[in-house]
């Protein structure tokens, strides 16, 4: 039987679909459901990297893009499901071109949007190929906000009458967080016993967490008790180099930049030592950070007037301006805040799996129109 609900990933991208992949086989009909992982090129490697716990799946099927045969193969799956998601639009233009050529293709298309995929395309200017990138973009009838504030960013940026859904990715249930159920705000204790405090900034190795001016606002801290964590695991390794190199000439030796990946597990276990963290963007990023984070309780440092930050002030949850940064103190930086509803947004929005899963029911019943 051919699965008639297919969700194309982009391949390297195994850090975000392989909770997926698990939720959708562990709570829905997996027969019904085929994940496409597109890659150009090197698919001999990135087979290697899909996770072993999705590997026991049989739904998966890993597709080079630049190979004329298995290019001819992922069409011809497309054509003969219902409903086609794009789990972002991080995908050769050649694809949203061949889907735009063939309207019945365009008729079933779903674009769940991760948020730089949207933000990054909100004109019709440039070159071609962002051209054709923003009409693809207005052209989808459905669109699924896997952030609440995605919803209103979708319908600014494009001129569009998609139908819209808001259903999230269940990172944070499968992530391990009910083993750091005990961990509490260790911010406190530190400052009184005079304890290196840790300070983590960004979570990956993109330009749009501003690092550098996070570095520059944060050097007259760098002869307090503080020590200043990197990850800089994946996104773009020489603006990965800038940053390292950056940060090491202001902070020296307290300056830690992890540049290789590691398992999930001792991730959370960092996640844990961390007191504060700063994520210096406008737009919607690392919630699989994030909400581990506020979970826990610790201090997070996001622009005023970012979309992050004003929703989860919506919801009560503290967060602290990034722009005091630059002119505090040591006391005001590391002061520590009532936490209470950080660990209660996360178990309300994050944790209940009947609403990830009747939110998904309800973008899969597209498929019976």
């Amino acid at each position: 039987m051919t699965a008639s609900i297919l969700h194309l990933f982009p391949a390297d991208m195994a850090h975000i679909y392989r909770h997926y992949i698990r939720f959708i086989n562990e709570h829905f009909d997996a027969s019904a459901h085929a994940f496409l992982l597109v890659s150009q090129g090197a698919s001999e490697t990135l087979e290697k990297a899909i996770p072993e716990s999705i590997r026991r799946y049989d739904n998966i099927t890993l597709f080079d893009y630049d190979d004329r045969r298995d290019r001819t193969s992922l069409f011809s799956r497309i054509d003969r499901g219902r409903l086609t998601l794009c789990h972002s639009l991080y995908f050769p233009v050649r694809l949203l071109v061949q889907m735009m050529l063939k309207p019945y293709r365009m008729r079933r298309l779903v674009w769940v949007s991760w948020g730089r995929d949207m933000t990054s395309w909100s004109a019709p200017k440039g070159s071609l190929r962002r051209r054709i990138g923003y009409y693809f973009r207005c052209r989808v009838p459905y669109f699924v906000a896997i952030f609440e504030p995605d919803l209103a960013t979708f319908q600014q940026n494009y001129r569009s009458g998609a139908c819209t859904f808001l259903a999230g990715y269940p990172v944070t249930i499968y992530s391990g967080l009910e083993n750091l159920k005990e961990v509490v705000p260790s911010l406190p204790h530190k400052i009184e016993q005079d304890l290196p405090v840790n300070v983590m900034i960004g979570h990956s190795s993109t330009d749009e967490l501003r690092h550098l001016d996070v570095i520059r606002d944060l050097a007259h801290l760098k002869d307090h008790n503080l020590r200043f964590y990197f990850p800089l695991t994946y996104g773009d390794s020489a603006y990965g180099d800038n940053v390292s190199g950056a940060a090491t000439d202001v902070f020296g030796k307290k300056a830690i930049c992890m540049r290789d990946s590691m398992p999930l597990e001792d991730y959370l276990n960092f996640l844990a030592s961390v007191d504060i963290a700063i994520f210096n963007t406008e737009r919607q990023i690392a919630l699989g950070n994030i909400h581990p984070l506020l979970y826990m309780g610790k201090t997070i440092y996001l622009p005023h007037e970012s979309v992050l930050s004003k929703h989860y002030r919506s919801h009560g949850v503290p967060i602290v301006d990034y722009e005091s940064i630059a002119t505090s103190t040591y006391d005001t930086f590391v002061k520590s805040g009532d936490v209470s509803k950080s660990r209660a947004y996360v178990e309300t929005y994050e944790l209940d799996m009947d609403r990830f899963v009747s939110s998904w029911s309800d973008v899969f019943s597209i498929a019976s129109l």
